[in-house]
């Protein structure tokens, strides 16, 4: 075996330094001098930009698409790029993520009166109409996502099927009956948005919490306030003028537009005296306009049609349609009282509850009102028990609500007892019905009933009297004048 000779040892050995010293050399120039690529893939084409190997490169801003909102980009791996700069030493790949873009150049009806015409402003928003409201606020996209609880003839299947596919709703189930709450809703919102880039401080919410950044993102956008006065009130039921008011502010739309009134036409359960009303009146009003001076200016509509006075049933519901089209509210029609919301209330919600309970059991859909009053008579009359009780004053009722109230809940009473379930159930379908305290018979005995006024004169309709006397007939008691049943000697005092 022979040995490299040590003068030869010595060179071999400078040969390889130097071979090593031009190679860190040629490494080090090509770091300096180099080229890499980066890529943004978007969905209008690829941008490639080049970047010297080992500098630091800046990320490119959102790619403005019309139509869509730029929300991040995502590496190879499928990660968020959150750095504002990175340093490149290889080619390296983003994609843009994008969401469909609310519209705000147009300004689609996006909350619907009911089949009776009514708007509803007071009642609760449904998850099923929160789809429904953004599909038609994106543009109405087809999709084929599903979900379990959708019956597929819905109306409102389309637009869940679309917006589980662009990822506004995820999960199996839309429960599509449930009342939807502001967090819930601005969830759905932030995926069509980037997502906020810092954390914003609530009153009632904090990091970690559902809904938080969400929430975050709504205060980035503007939508809602933050700070530690300010509460998300993510938990809260949201109303359809709730729901209104929140999507015109995040769509751009006026809170108080150039609009007239007979632009808007009569909507029968909205007030322009009410603070809800112009956001109802661009959710729910077809409508064209202009901007002048930064303001909304409608330039036509399709006016809301005035409805006929009179009584509206809605379900076991009874409203009322005053001479202007709209229905009473906090008012009075002789004796039937409507509440705030526009609903009859007999002033007792245990009361207005056993009456609607009653209805479910009894009435049924399509019964005109006289079939009504008649098949109420037959139910009071038929399905209490009399007790004997010490009689009240003759010309006073202020016991109407109470003994009404009782007679409902425990299944007995007396003759006052009967009168008043009577009453009460006829006033909540509309019949302007008061009880008599007086006497009747031979013995002028003290005695109730309830009186009604058909074509101008007081009939009698006696469910107490019909009971105990089965033998005068059916409806002997029912419906008839004191003329006709003046054999009983009705007394009023």
């Amino acid at each position: 075996m022979k040995t490299i000779k040590r003068p030869y040892l010595k060179l071999t050995l400078c040969i390889l330094f130097v071979l090593l010293a031009v190679i860190a050399g040629i490494h080090q120039y090509y770091l300096s001098h180099g080229w890499v690529k980066v890529h943004y893939l978007t969905p209008e084409g690829e941008i490639t930009e080049r970047v010297h190997i080992g500098q630091e490169h800046t990320i490119r801003g959102p790619e403005e698409i019309e139509g869509y909102t730029f929300l991040r980009w995502r590496d190879e791996q499928g990660n968020t790029e959150t750095r504002e700069t990175i340093t490149v030493y290889e080619d390296v790949w983003y994609a843009a993520d994008y969401a469909l873009a609310l519209l705000t150049e147009e300004h689609p009806v996006y909350l619907f009166a009911d089949e009776n015409g009514y708007y509803r402003p007071q009642d609760p928003m449904l998850r099923s109409d929160a789809v429904t409201m953004l599909h038609i606020l994106l543009g109405e996209p087809s999709g084929s996502g599903s979900f379990l609880d959708v019956e597929k003839k819905a109306p409102y299947a389309r637009a869940a099927a679309a917006l589980r596919e662009l990822g506004v709703i995820s999960g199996s189930r839309l429960h599509p009956d449930e009342v939807i709450t502001r967090g819930e809703l601005l969830e759905m919102l932030a995926s069509l948005y980037p997502p906020a880039k810092e954390d914003y401080v609530f009153s009632d919410l904090e990091k970690g919490q559902p809904f938080y950044d969400a929430c975050c993102c709504a205060a980035e956008q503007g939508w809602i306030e933050s700070g530690k006065k300010a509460a998300c009130r993510a938990d809260e039921m949201l109303s359809r003028a709730d729901t209104a008011a929140l999507m015109n502010r995040i769509t751009g739309r006026s809170e108080r537009p150039g609009a007239r009134l007979l632009q808007v036409g009569s909507p029968v359960d909205l007030y322009p005296t009410e603070d809800c009303y112009w956001d109802m009146v661009e959710a729910c009003i077809p409508h064209e306009f202009k901007i002048l001076a930064d303001k909304e200016i409608w330039t036509d509509s399709v006016p809301a049609e005035k409805l006929p006075e009179g009584k509206r049933m809605i379900g076991w519901r009874l409203s009322w349609i005053g001479p202007d089209g709209r229905v009473l509210r906090d008012a009075d029609m002789g004796n039937l009282h409507f509440d705030k919301d526009g609903w009859y209330t007999s002033g007792s919600r245990e009361l207005d509850a056993l009456v609607q309970e009653t209805f479910d059991k009894v009435l049924v859909d399509g019964m005109d009102e006289e079939e009504q009053l008649l098949t109420l008579y037959r139910y009071v009359r038929d399905n209490f028990k009399y007790v004997r009780r010490e009689p009240y004053p003759a010309g006073e009722t202020p016991w109407l609500v109470d003994e009404a109230t009782d007679m409902l809940a425990t299944g007995k009473g007396n003759c006052y007892s009967y009168a008043s379930a009577y009453c009460m159930l006829v006033r909540a379908i509309g019949v302007d019905a008061i009880v008599i305290s007086g006497h009747v018979g031979a013995n002028f005995a003290p005695h109730g009933w309830v009186e009604i006024m058909r074509n101008g004169e007081p009939h009698i309709f006696d469910t107490e009297l019909s009971m105990a006397h089965p033998g005068q007939g059916d409806l002997y008691y029912y419906d008839r004048s004191y003329a006709a049943i003046a054999n009983w000697s009705y007394v009023k005092r």
